[in-house]
């Protein structure tokens, strides 16, 4: 971080609730009497404080905080401040404390509702700046979004002899935090077998050697923070559910689930409770019907041993969904395998979480990762050689963030016509971005508009910027709102379009090997104007859907009128490369459901959640037409589909339902 940047962002870490936020700065600032304001990126959590550096003394500034932003900025120059721009439509201005030339604002995001995007800007009072007496900086984007940490602990500079202490804001002075974490190799071993323990006196976790060992280099840690909604819980051993090296986990979210990705850690003292040791490697183990963790030594489990155990479902919001890494004759060599996943190669600054999962041999070793010629590899220790037939779950997570989901509403600003300007920093400027959107009636307190037209996406080259728009040219409504959605950059999408040879009558074919013949797998379609932002494109004026026809998925038009060529599509497959916390659902209208062109979701996934920001594709699951364009809203606890125009909903109409993060 540049001493000569202005303008920092400061974060006080001190957790206050399951709430994290992603910065992202845009414009810039005008110069005042002592520098020019700017914002640099930071990951924010819990009660965030802003400081602001390179103010005059009058003690006069203010955050400004509003729910939309203009991207351009409104020019202050005709009211006395030349090459200052105004970036947010605030509806508060929060008072800065300024001392030293430097501004601090209190922000309590871990109050707001999760899900939320809202943008910043400081303005201060600066006399000798220009005549108005203000200056600006540059503003930034604060998405809220409950998402899971990963740290990179580096042993060096905290090691007490048996430990290396954690200094992690988000879980110091928490005894009841929970976390995992896995050796990254960086020329030191640490051949003990380690465990997490609290230090009551100094507040603080560490990462400790079992057999009291002291660790002697500095060795490297990635360590785990679950986001507070996902799945996670400590096993401790007792006379009912120990059995010579097992211990067993009775959980709902993985009793009787083979498949289960279940991650476990030792824990020496859960709660800064009594220390029990373990001084042993462990692994987990599914023995026909619940998950256990075991000695791999096959040494007896202490009564008291304890283990965080995360398992990595729906509700664990990190950026990659965790996968099984069998090691073969090909990935192994030595004491290390290979893992190949397209999230993992040529990508150093990867984080990964490691589980052994028994694969019908025991394996008396520690393990860690290292990355070298452009792979990750799991190895053992103390260098015995890598068996073929091992299993490890692994769980990726990176810094950046996985997905883009946010509310656009129309506005004077950005809409021109049919179109509305989406304002997507992550994506602006890249005309292969896939995006799905889906119109949503009165999100958060809006009022609600209806577009009764069929909706799809364009790229403009000479803006570079994205842009919602009506299919059939009709004028967009200001206030119009629609939910958008980027996936993580791992997920499964493409882009299928009309030609002679996929397309009849109204049917065009969807030919990739993650839908073929795969009738359980349910994709997403929103309209595509012109792929890579190449025009002209090709206009589809009508709402579609998607159906399965035995062997192939395919996107119909609703009226069954013919599909014209080069009619395009972004698609998203929801497979295991989808953000683990989003999942689709199907939905059926039915007689006890739907009440005139409305029908209610009724899923407990989505009841009482009205943060939630839902993509929906209509579906020929129940041979139902519905040519008329969709939209969704909350109301009562629950979420709903509806049609635009008013026309009744069909029972038996069918809908994918892709649910967001599930913020809670």
């Amino acid at each position: 971080m540049s001493a000569s940047r202005p303008l920092q962002l400061a974060v006080a870490l001190a957790f206050a609730g399951p709430v994290a936020a992603q910065f992202m700065p845009f414009g810039t600032g005008c110069p005042g009497s002592v520098g020019v304001p700017e914002l640099l990126r930071a990951q924010l959590r819990g009660t965030a404080t802003i400081q602001t550096t390179n103010l005059s003394q009058t003690g006069l500034a203010a955050l400004l905080v509003g729910p939309q932003r203009y991207p351009s900025g409104l020019d202050l120059g005709a009211i006395g401040a030349p090459g200052c721009d105004l970036y947010v439509a605030s509806i508060a201005a929060l008072p800065m404390i300024v001392l030293s030339n430097q501004g601090l604002v209190g922000l309590p995001i871990s109050s707001m509702p999760p899900c939320l995007e809202f943008y910043v800007q400081t303005a201060a009072v600066d006399f000798g700046a220009n005549p108005l007496g203000v200056v600006m900086s540059n503003a930034a984007s604060i998405m809220l979004d409950p998402v899971a940490e990963v740290v990179r602990h580096n042993a060096s500079p905290t090691i007490f002899g048996d430990e290396t202490l954690l200094d992690i804001p988000s879980i110091n002075a928490r005894p009841g935090a929970l976390a995992l974490f896995t050796g990254t190799w960086n020329g030191f071993n640490n051949w003990s077998n380690t465990a997490l323990r609290y230090d009551e006196l100094l507040q603080r976790w560490g990462i400790v050697n079992q057999g009291g060992a002291q660790i002697l280099g500095p060795v490297g840690y990635h360590v785990f923070l679950p986001n507070s909604g996902a799945t996670q819980f400590v096993v401790t051993a007792d006379a009912g559910n120990t059995q010579f090296n097992l211990v067993r986990i009775d959980h709902p979210s993985c009793n009787g689930q083979p498949d289960a990705m279940v991650f476990a850690n030792q824990v020496v003292n859960p709660g800064g409770g009594p220390i029990v040791y373990n001084d042993s490697p462990i692994g987990v183990y599914y023995d026909g019907s619940h998950w256990t963790v075991f000695n791999e030594d096959t040494n007896a489990m202490p009564l008291g041993a304890s283990f965080n155990v995360v398992v990595a479902d729906e509700h664990l919001a990190t950026s990659q969904p965790a996968f099984v890494h069998h090691v073969t004759a090909a990935t192994a060599s030595g004491n290390r395998s290979r893992l190949d996943h397209p999230e993992l190669n040529d990508n150093p600054d990867a984080r990964i979480i490691l589980t052994r999962r028994w694969a019908g041999q025991y394996e008396d070793q520690q393990y860690d990762t290292f990355y070298t010629n452009d792979r990750w590899h799991v190895r053992h220790h103390a260098g015995g050689l890598m068996n073929p037939g091992d299993a490890f779950n692994v769980l990726i997570s990176e810094s950046t963030p996985r997905r883009i989901q946010v509310v656009r509403v129309a506005n004077a600003a950005n809409t021109t016509g049919q179109s509305m300007r989406l304002d997507l920093p992550v994506v602006d400027g890249d005309p292969d971005a896939r995006m799905f959107v889906t119109q949503h009636w009165s999100p958060g307190s809006e009022p609600g508009v209806y577009n009764a037209h069929p909706i799809g996406v364009f790229y403009s080259p000479s803006a570079a910027r994205w842009y919602v728009f009506n299919e059939d040219v009709a004028p967009m409504p200001l206030g119009a709102s629609f939910n958008v959605f980027v996936p993580n950059s791992a997920a499964t999408t493409l882009v299928t379009q009309a030609s002679s040879s996929n397309t009849t009558g109204n049917v065009t074919r969807i030919d990739h090997p993650g839908l073929n013949g795969r009738p359980d797998v349910l994709p997403l379609v929103t309209q595509l104007w012109n792929p890579g932002g190449i025009s002209p494109g090709v206009y589809n004026d009508v709402p579609v859907g998607v159906w399965f026809d035995g062997t192939h998925w395919n996107v119909f038009r609703e009226d069954q009128t013919a599909m014209p060529l080069g009619a395009a599509f972004n698609v998203l497959v929801p497979d295991e490369r989808l953000d683990a916390s989003s999942r689709v659902l199907r939905h059926r209208a039915t007689a006890g459901n739907t009440t005139n062109h409305i029908t209610r979701l009724d899923h407990p996934d989505l009841n009482g959640k009205p943060f939630l920001l839902l993509q929906v594709t209509q579906s020929w699951d129940h041979g139902v037409y519905n040519n008329h364009p969709i939209g969704v809203y909350y109301a009562g606890d629950q979420w709903r589909i509806f049609n635009q125009d008013f026309a009744n909903m069909p029972v038996d109409a069918s809908f994918h339902v892709l649910v967001g993060e599930n913020c809670q």
